[in-house]
């Protein structure tokens, strides 16, 4: 399979994992992992949560990691993390369908997913990837989603119209879905799932390199026509230098929602 625009390299998300320590800490609590848990990691990309998890648990338990077929590295460098932590017995990553998931009804324990809403291809219905996560749950199972709102990316630019034209194009384009955060408390209350919780995990950065509104950002505004060159060079240049002088700033918001399965 064909690598998409909005793919993510292993080094992106282990950057990233860094900014989002404390979300990740708390998905991991609202899983309410007991002894012999089993476990689920959907889209668990080069293994960071996988292994994480691996060590939550005891011998009798087991955590699978699912990813889809984009990177083949991606799952081997999960696998080479895993034997080097001597956590391989007690963790599975493989490739699979996220809408056939290779899991049998009320196999887990619990189930986490993390920023993979926002990627999923425009032609997976999210629903149903939320209805499959919660066939293999438990009865009881707890389910935790978490995925971030590109509607409340804000860049401290000089031109506050222009910045949010860009961060609506990001948001609506260049995400295939970039409103996954906000989506997750109605659908597991459609559900009527119990005990919903529903958080909010600001995230600020005060690195450009650390954001995706560079290079990328500008090639692909450029050439969708909604912006040109020179107000993409300008914007480039601005928050290049914004950041040589250790002035800028970037804030989004991750929504983190849970449930327990019915």
């Amino acid at each position: 399979m064909s690598k998409p625009a909005a793919y993510v390299s292993a080094d992106y998300l282990r950057k990233a994992a860094e900014l989002t320590k404390t979300l990740k800490l708390r998905t991991y609590e609202l899983m309410d992992i007991k002894p012999g848990a089993q476990l689920l990691d959907a889209g668990c990309g080069p293994g960071i949560d996988t292994i994480a998890l691996a060590k939550l648990i005891d011998n009798a338990g087991h955590v699978y990691g699912i990813d889809i077929d984009i990177d083949k590295d991606m799952l081997t460098e999960a696998n080479v993390l895993a034997e080097n932590e001597n956590l391989q017995d007690r963790i599975t990553h493989q490739f699979a369908e996220i809408l056939k998931l290779p899991f049998d009804t009320d196999q887990m324990d619990a189930c986490r997913a993390e920023r993979l809403f926002q990627v999923l291809p425009f032609s997976i219905d999210k629903e149903q990837v939320v209805d499959e996560l919660l066939r293999v749950v438990k009865p009881a199972g707890r389910i935790v989603l978490a995925d971030t709102d590109w509607a409340t990316a804000s860049v401290d630019f000089e031109n506050s119209n222009f910045e949010r034209k860009l961060m609506n194009f990001f948001s609506e384009t260049m995400r295939p879905n970039g409103y996954a955060g906000r989506q997750f408390f109605r659908m597991l209350k459609q559900r009527a799932l119990n005990n919903i919780e529903i958080e909010i995990f600001p995230m600020m950065v005060t690195d450009y390199e650390q954001t995706p509104f560079g290079d990328w950002l500008c090639s692909e505004a450029i050439e969708k026509g909604i912006a040109t060159r020179v107000e993409m060079m300008n914007w480039k240049e601005t928050l290049v230098k914004y950041n040589d002088k250790d002035e800028f700033y970037c804030t989004v918001n991750m929504v983190l929602v849970s449930g327990e399965n019915i």
